[in-house]
């Protein structure tokens, strides 16, 4: 797939990378930190979803922890393998934010209508038919039984990417938030993002999980407008079916 992408030519911040006739060259290995940039310079500091504006905004991974009312939404959560690409993102308030939780954009608003009834009996009732219903197709998403992101973004399992292994790579959490995800749900919840000269973008922990346990097929987003020219370290054999 391509991303989307400003039409002019920009240099990010940070020298992460920059835009070059519709191509975007990743310089050092912060992918997401580019997408987060680039989604605010498409899209402008106003929230998706209600309107108000978003200022102080910071692109650095280590600030971004402590500024909530700076923030982003992946429209198809993360949770359900949503990516972090500009296609997927939107500049959003922390109140949104945190009242979409893990809903895809129609299922938020249907849930913003039901907000708005002044009937608090109908609301309760209509309330407790909407989360019994999210919950099932939920789960039915958690099992693959519903798909999550669009085909027009997947591509074939690639037998080999490059990886570039950083220290502080998060293995831990995610890793271990992978290993109870396959135990129930037989399935990587994650796919891996690559670029179009075939290096990782994203999904370090999917293809660390993937390797120990010998899974041979994982989904992958290749963005064909996203070459990444940094620094070379190694290289990991994805071997397909």
């Amino acid at each position: 797939m391509k991303i989307q992408l400003p039409r002019e030519n920009i240099i990010l911040s940070e020298e992460k990378g920059e835009i070059r006739d519709g191509i975007l060259y990743l310089h050092r290995n912060m992918f997401e930190e580019a997408m987060f940039e680039l989604t605010y310079l498409m899209y402008g500091h106003v929230c998706y979803y209600c309107g108000k504006p978003i200022t102080d905004i910071s692109y650095s991974k280590e600030k971004r922890k402590g500024i909530l009312k700076n923030s982003l939404d992946h429209l198809i959560p993360r949770e359900f393998g949503g990516p972090s690409i500009t296609d997927n993102l939107r500049p959003c308030c922390s109140g949104c934010n945190m009242k979409k939780g893990n809903m895809f954009p129609d299922e938020f608003r249907d849930f913003q209508e039901i907000m708005k009834m002044k009937n608090h009996r109908e609301q309760k009732m209509s309330l407790k038919e909407f989360f019994s219903e999210l919950d099932f197709i939920q789960e039915k998403r958690r099992y693959g039984e519903v798909q999550s992101l669009p085909d027009e973004w997947l591509e074939e399992p690639m037998k080999s990417v490059y990886v570039n292994f950083r220290l502080e790579d998060p293995i831990g959490t995610v890793f271990q938030r992978i290993s109870q995800f396959y135990k129930k749900y037989k399935r990587i919840p994650y796919p891996i993002v690559v670029s179009g000269n075939k290096y990782l973008l994203d999904g370090f922990n999917s293809i660390l999980f993937m390797k120990i346990e010998r899974i041979t097929r994982i989904e992958t987003i290749k963005l064909e407008n996203v070459i990444y020219d940094g620094l070379e370290m190694y290289t990991a054999h994805i071997l397909s079916d």
